[in-house]
């Protein structure tokens, strides 16, 4: 079963490697591109700065709340199924990456069902739903990357997994033609840090972060206009363009995080080569 799974991560990577610019895509990058140059240098870095500290304190607040630590304890019961000897998170290692995997995705399907309802409700008459859409939305993916890390046994309250899982959902959210250089990065940090000090730059947000940003504003700003089409006195069009945008966006997220934890077990088990 393993095989399958590495071959899966083979194909995965091949795909990131084959994924390259359209000549829609290079204009949308050249205009983003001139679009952040025109901003003050010392006011990007403060931007950036500011957007670093909400990504940190986001992370923070949600590995001390009670509902993750519920998650904690669920993790901890369904990987007592499999081995009844599992007491803790970093037992979790113990399993086999298919066990692991189906662990991840169990957690995973719940952040789904949430990100469908928190979409509908963008998407509804509430105006307090559209204006909390992107906090929402950037809680729901950090939260789902926390989930799929604690599922493979690896405690974030160590600087190196906080920050891992930081550059993780940072790559995760990216488009597509990025995601290649940021894998390798991450999988490079991974075979020459200690995973128990960080040791490398401690800045996520940079000029390509601002990307996912203006996707959310797209999709936000088609979410706006469909909500003047009502059917029966219902925004049926914006409720359903709320709920599939978000949950696309999330299971891009999640596919890219279990993924790379699935690699980091084999290379942990010294059964995959970072040059594979």
């Amino acid at each position: 079963m393993s095989s399958a799974i590495l071959k899966e991560i083979e194909d995965w990577e091949k795909q990131m490697e084959d994924h390259q610019s359209n000549s829609f895509t290079t204009k949308y990058d050249w205009f983003i591109n001139q679009m952040t140059k025109k901003i003050d240098e010392k006011v990007k870095k403060k931007l950036y700065f500011n957007l670093d500290n909400v990504l940190f304190f986001s992370h923070a607040f949600l590995r001390g709340a009670t509902i993750q630590k519920d998650a904690r304890e669920q993790i901890v019961k369904n990987a007592k199924l499999f081995n009844p000897h599992v007491s803790s998170i970093d037992d979790l290692k113990t399993l086999t990456v298919e066990q692991l995997s189906f662990i991840a995705k169990q957690q995973i399907t719940k952040e789904k069902l949430f990100t469908l309802i928190q979409g509908s409700i963008t998407g509804s008459k509430s105006k307090i739903g559209s204006s909390i859409d992107l906090p929402s939305v950037l809680v729901l993916h950090l939260r789902a990357i926390q989930l799929i890390a604690l599922s493979f046994g690896h405690d974030l309250n160590k600087p190196f997994e906080l920050m891992l899982s930081l550059k993780l959902f940072h790559a995760s959210t990216l488009p597509s033609r990025y995601h290649k250089r940021n894998w390798d990065e991450m999988v490079e940090e991974l075979s020459n840090s200690s995973t128990y000090i960080y040791q490398g730059t401690e800045e996520i947000i940079q000029d390509n972060s601002l990307l996912p940003m203006y996707v959310q504003l797209i999709k936000f700003s088609l979410v706006l206009a469909t909500k003047r089409y009502l059917i029966k006195g219902m925004p049926v069009l914006s409720v359903s363009a709320g709920a599939i945008t978000n949950y696309y966006f999330l299971t891009k997220v999640t596919d890219f995080a279990i993924r790379f934890y699935q690699k980091r077990y084999f290379m942990e088990h010294s059964k995959f080569s970072i040059h594979s």
